[in-house]
């Protein structure tokens, strides 16, 4: 069902001072039931005010959504931190907000191979709605910050990764994730 009553956009550099605590407090609180790992407040505010980052807000200015995008070292781009309140969400905002972080990453990064990696299925249904398909994670992108990333916010990476382990799929630096990956190339 789609709310009439949101606005979601590109975040901008202006947006930075006032909405990157509540983001911040935001991805937090969905970490705790979620496989999402925090971000950090400066992080945002650079997100936005690079111009890679999508915020909703609520009729009352107030932030119930955010997302944005990453470019790797082999032009391949992640879209990340995907958050919507619990109290909003089976409304279309998230669908929303990828539509709109899709349309950034094709005018900023023409050409870019968008990726994903993701444990929820919601996400999963999202990416493949703007034309991202399954694929082994060898697929994905071989730039080790990215995979290192799961280390800081995986709350299943240490038993993924545990001698003798397999669950999950090798990644292309030679650990392993309980991901689905995503794919979608230009």
């Amino acid at each position: 069902m789609e709310q009439t009553n949101v606005t979601v956009r590109e975040a901008a550099a202006d947006d930075a001072p006032q909405y990157a605590e509540a983001v911040a407090a935001l991805i937090r609180e969905s970490a705790q039931h979620h496989n999402i790992h925090p971000r950090n407040v400066e992080d945002i505010r650079r997100w936005m005010t690079e111009g890679v980052a999508v915020i909703a807000l609520d009729e009352d200015g107030i932030v119930i959504g955010f997302c944005y995008y990453h470019l790797w070292s082999d032009r391949m781009v992640t879209h990340s931190a995907l958050v919507v309140r619990p109290d909003r969400r089976r409304q279309g905002i998230g669908r929303q907000m990828k539509d709109q972080l899709h349309v950034m990453v094709e005018r900023d990064v023409p050409g870019a191979v968008e990726i994903s990696r993701t444990t929820c299925p919601v996400v999963v249904h999202m990416n493949e709605r703007i034309g991202l398909q399954q694929c082994p994670l060898s697929d994905l992108t071989s730039d080790p910050a990215f995979w290192h990333e799961c280390e800081h916010g995986c709350r299943d990476y240490a038993l993924v990764n545990a001698p003798g382990s397999d669950v999950g799929q090798p990644n292309p630096i030679g650990t392993r994730c309980c991901c689905t990956g995503l794919i979608r190339r230009q």
